[in-house]
C-alpha cells in the first residue's frame, strides 16, 4: 500500500481530497520502534504528529516516587503529539511502546498547514477531545465511587469490548496502572473473579469467560 492510500485509511485524514493526500504523503515518513522505547517525554517538545500503523503504545504519567499511572493504551490509527502541535506547549504525558511499533511521522509545519486548509480536521480533533474529557470525567468518578474490585472489572469489560476479543494480553502490573492501584490489589481482585469462574488467568493473559458477570460487578444493568 502506498503512502497516499495508507493516509486514506486513517480516520483523521480519510475525508481529505486527493491533492491534499498527495501533498501529505510527500512530507511523511515511517519509523520503527522496538518494544519499551520512549517516543515522547513529558515536559519536552517533539515537533511531529505520530500515527500508529502497527503495535501498541502506552501514555503514562510518573509520580516523583516513580509510580506509573497509565492514562491510555493506543492502537493502530490512533495518534500522538497533536496537543503539543496545537498549543505549542511541551507534552503533557510520556509515551512508550508496549510492543514493537511502526509510526507514520508528520512534521509540525505540514500538520499545521493541513489544518488551515481543511477545517474539518480541526472539527474531528475537537470531537476527539470532547470524548477524552468525558472519559477523564468518568475515570475521576470511578476513582471516587468505585472500589478496586469494581474498577478492575470495569477496565476488563472496556478492554474486551474495545478489542473485540475475550483474551486480553496484559500483565497484572499493567492492569493496575490502568485502574490506578497496585499489583497486589488487582491480583486479589482477579483471583476473586477467577474463583467465581467468570475469567481465568494465564501467563501475561486474562481470558474472560462470562463478560456479563464481570460487568455485573460494577453495574446493575
Amino acid at each position: 500500500m502506498n503512502t497516499t492510500a495508507l493516509l486514506k485509511t486513517i480516520p483523521l485524514f480519510s475525508n481529505l481530497k486527493e491533492k491534499y493526500l498527495l501533498s501529505l504523503a510527500q512530507k511523511t515518513c515511517e519509523k520503527n520502534y522496538n518494544e519499551d522505547t520512549l517516543i515522547l517525554q513529558k515536559g519536552e517538545k517533539s515537533g511531529f504528529l505520530g500515527i500508529i500503523l502497527s503495535g501498541e503504545l502506552k501514555v503514562i504519567l510518573l509520580s516523583p516516587q516513580g509510580r506509573e499511572v497509565n492514562l491510555a493504551i493506543l492502537k493502530p490509527y490512533e495518534y500522538i503529539g497533536e496537543m503539543s502541535l496545537l498549543d505549542d506547549e511541551p507534552h503533557s504525558a510520556t509515551v512508550i511502546t508496549l510492543k514493537k511499533s511502526r509510526l507514520l511521522i508528520l512534521p509540525r509545519d505540514a500538520f499545521q498547514k493541513i489544518l488551515k486548509e481543511n477545517p474539518e480536521i480541526t472539527l474531528f480533533l475537537l470531537k476527539q477531545y470532547v470524548k477524552l474529557v468525558r472519559k477523564l470525567s468518568e475515570r475521576i468518578a470511578d476513582l471516587k465511587f468505585m472500589d478496586i474490585y469494581q474498577r478492575t472489572a470495569k477496565k476488563l469489560v472496556e478492554m474486551t469490548i474495545e478489542g473485540k476479543e475475550d483474551t486480553l494480553e496484559i500483565t497484572h502490573q499493567e492492569l493496575a496502572n490502568l485502574v490506578g492501584s497496585n499489583r497486589e490489589n488487582v491480583t486479589r481482585s482477579l483471583n476473586e473473579m477467577e474463583k467465581k469462574h467468570i475469567l481465568y488467568m494465564q501467563k501475561g493473559k486474562i481470558v474472560i469467560k462470562d463478560l456479563k458477570a464481570v460487568k455485573g460487578i460494577y453495574s446493575e444493568e
